[in-house]
């Protein structure tokens, strides 16, 4: 199931939990920046994506405390940089 990008236009997120969708390719969307200037938690499970998603929404959270990331369905490699960060969690169930 494709991912509703008009999601990205509520700048007044607090708190987004992304759960069995196939992110779109954020890079193609033209986000507004930053996208999401209140978020503090994001947690993303069951989902695809692709190379750069992950940073890229960190980039446009400034904000952001806390990150959850599990059983993403599909090979995702990324460097992650954020001054706001707190706290991280990874898991994966696949092997």
């Amino acid at each position: 199931m494709s991912f509703p990008t008009t999601l990205f236009n509520y700048s007044s997120f607090r708190c987004l939990y992304i759960g069995s969708w196939g992110l779109p390719d954020i890079a193609s969307i033209p986000l507004p920046a930053p996208a999401f200037p209140n978020l503090l938690e994001l947690v993303l499970g069951y989902v695809v994506m692709v190379e750069g998603d992950l940073p890229l929404l960190l980039a446009t959270s400034p904000a952001l405390e806390t990150l959850a990331v599990f059983d993403i369905l599909n090979t995702v490699q990324a460097r992650l940089s954020s001054g706001s960060l707190r706290s991280m969690f990874v898991s994966s169930s696949y092997s």
